[in-house]
């Protein structure tokens, strides 16, 4: 038996860790051997339980705690080892195994030997060699395929959740996703189109409207009508004022004051003669705007 001081203490081991399930089997390995080194390998499993929540670490042994053991098995050191290889082991997703063997290509600057040993890692948990009598090898390869060569990469991640995943299931799923999301492509189409409806000016309109606003800034009050509008738009144009008999204003308008009526006909006195002199020195000739 070797003293305590030659042997070196297997690290601590995390039970959470992100690689536990493979991180497992070395780790017990390295612990037995452990046990042969100080001489207690053939220790009751009450002093080999006390040994492995001793150095597996704190937070490891905090977790072992809370496993649920029968009265019967509560000094069962090989019972301990079973529940510690289920915690660290759920449910195996062959597809999604098989999905990370596939996948593994080897790395720039990484050597052929360390490629292989990689791939025998990973093929151990792929069940090649596991006969399925509700699956033939070639459903499963065709599965493997579609999972690995399909495009869309969310329907592939809602594929690799699938628990126990069959051929069947795979191609169901495929095509209800693939429905779905032409469905919801197409209800978007409607949408943009209702919109664009909505949004849509007829020829045209967009021109009458930023003519209407031009307009808009070009008109003035009138002096003349005492009305908006526009250039050359005066409705007093060519009228005659029922104040003061001129053309081109209306009588609200008009300039002249204690002038009832100016008589259409043709009045040579001097009084009428200057009532229209003085109105047309108001208004001029016929200017109008």
């Amino acid at each position: 038996m070797a003293t305590m001081g030659m042997v070196k203490l297997p690290p601590d081991f995390d039970l959470q860790g992100q690689n536990a399930a493979g991180e497992w089997k070395f780790w017990k390995t390295a612990f037995e051997d452990y046990l042969v080194a100080i001489g207690q390998d053939k220790a009751a499993g009450l002093v080999k339980l006390s040994i492995l929540r001793n150095i597996i670490g704190t937070e490891s042994a905090r977790i072992m705690s809370t496993f649920v053991i029968p009265e019967d098995q509560q000094d069962k050191y090989e019972y301990m080892l079973e529940l510690i290889t289920k915690y660290v082991n759920p449910r195996i997703n062959e597809c999604f195994e098989r999905y990370n063997f596939l996948k593994r290509v080897q790395k720039e600057g990484e050597t052929f030997e360390h490629f292989l040993t990689e791939c025998r890692h990973l093929v151990k948990s792929c069940n090649y060699n596991t006969l399925d009598p509700n699956q033939t090898s070639e459903d499963k390869a065709l599965r493997d395929k579609i999972v690995m060569g399909i495009r869309d990469p969310t329907t592939r991640e809602a594929l690799l959740r699938l628990d126990e995943l069959t051929l069947d299931k795979t191609i169901n799923f495929c095509r209800t996703s693939e429905q779905s999301r032409n469905q919801s492509i197409k209800f978007q189409e409607g949408e943009e189109e209702v919109n664009f409806i909505k949004k849509y000016k007829k020829p045209g309109e967009k021109k009458r409207q930023k003519s209407e606003q031009q307009d808009a800034k070009d008109k003035f009050k009138c002096k003349r009508c005492q009305n908006m509008h526009g250039p050359r738009e005066c409705p007093a144009y060519g009228k005659k004022c029922r104040k003061c008999g001129l053309l081109n204003h209306f009588a609200i308008s008009c300039r002249i004051k204690n002038v009832k009526n100016v008589e259409e006909k043709c009045d040579t006195s001097e009084e009428n003669l200057f009532v229209v002199i003085e109105a047309q020195q108001i208004y001029g000739k016929s200017s109008y705007m």
